[in-house]
């Protein structure tokens, strides 16, 4: 579902950027008051193009927002950790690995994957290679 609403977010980011480039044209052409009653009032133009660029900048990274946070949570869900999460909903006897004081440490200041002896930084709880909880 997420995707789908990423893919809304980003569409209407273009949608936005074209209607707002033609009112920003109709804006300019109607408010434009010269020394002849016609003209084209470029300052308000520009600050109209403005306005709608960041309107429809905001839309589009929300979208790639949603579209982030998609992937990462389909990451936790293919991790081993997460999965014995929800083999234990569905009472099937399966252990949860319990986070452990003593997990080895290595000597750039990260933690080695108990698994596959793979070095990761302290700010990961999973191990880059296979996923493992920490």
């Amino acid at each position: 579902m997420g995707n789908s609403v990423a893919k809304i977010c980003k569409g209407s980011s273009v949608v936005l950027l074209l209607l707002g480039i033609i009112g920003a044209f109709s804006i300019g052409k109607n408010s434009a008051v010269g020394l002849l009653g016609s003209g084209f009032n470029f300052s308000l133009f520009f600050y109209c193009l403005i306005a709608c660029f960041f309107i429809c900048l905001l839309f589009y990274s929300l979208g790639e927002i949603i579209n982030q946070l998609e992937i990462n949570n389909t990451y936790l869900k293919e991790s081993s950790y997460y999965q014995n999460r929800y083999d234990l909903k569905e009472n099937k006897d399966i252990k949860i690995p319990v986070p452990v004081s003593n997990v080895k440490k290595s000597l750039g200041g990260g933690w080695i994957c108990k698994k596959c002896e793979r070095e990761n930084e302290t700010y990961t709880a999973f191990c880059k290679d296979c996923g493992d909880y920490r």
